[in-house]
């Protein structure tokens, strides 16, 4: 039995960044959009750091004719970004484009051999976010996920009475 549960913990633990409520905060404003970073998602890698973004975007129709979204109030779009805080550059690893009643019109993901870092524009949104996650500040009182790897292991391995 304790060999079970320790090998579905193990499998069920690269998904945990997936599973987990949101915790959206404001994070800015752009001309048509307001801006949400999802505070649980962010997750520290040495310089980089990655985390979830909604955009409360004018995107909820797809065109016919192109395939690609049509300005229209009420739809949203999540993106999952990896920012370099010292170099000044981001990458996209994953965007969910959803219409005004939460279905999905469109999903990307970019595999890690397909990631690409580009040069973060002075004062574009990404700038924004950059200011927003690249601040020590925001680490101080969060565990490791290492850390927190280990507590949930330890927390299956305890004898079940």
């Amino acid at each position: 039995m304790k060999y079970l549960v320790r090998m579905l913990l193990i499998c069920l633990l690269p998904a945990h960044q997936y599973s987990y409520a949101a915790n959206w905060k404001y994070a800015l404003s752009s001309r048509d959009d307001n801006h949400y970073i999802d505070v649980q998602s962010l997750t520290p890698m040495g310089n980089m750091i990655e985390f979830w973004v909604k955009e409360t975007a004018r995107y909820s129709t797809v065109s016919p004719q192109t395939g690609l979204p049509v300005p229209t109030w009420g739809g949203a779009v999540k993106t999952n970004y990896i920012v370099h805080c010292r170099n000044g550059v981001f990458a996209i690893r994953n965007k969910q484009v959803y219409r005004s009643d939460g279905t999905v019109i469109n999903n990307l993901n970019v595999p890690d051999y397909q990631i690409r870092f580009l040069p973060i524009a002075r004062n574009s949104v990404v700038d924004g976010y950059r200011k927003l996650v690249c601040q020590p500040a925001l680490f101080e009182n969060r565990p490791s996920e290492a850390y927190q790897q280990q507590e949930a292991i330890r927390q299956a391995s305890r004898p079940i009475y």
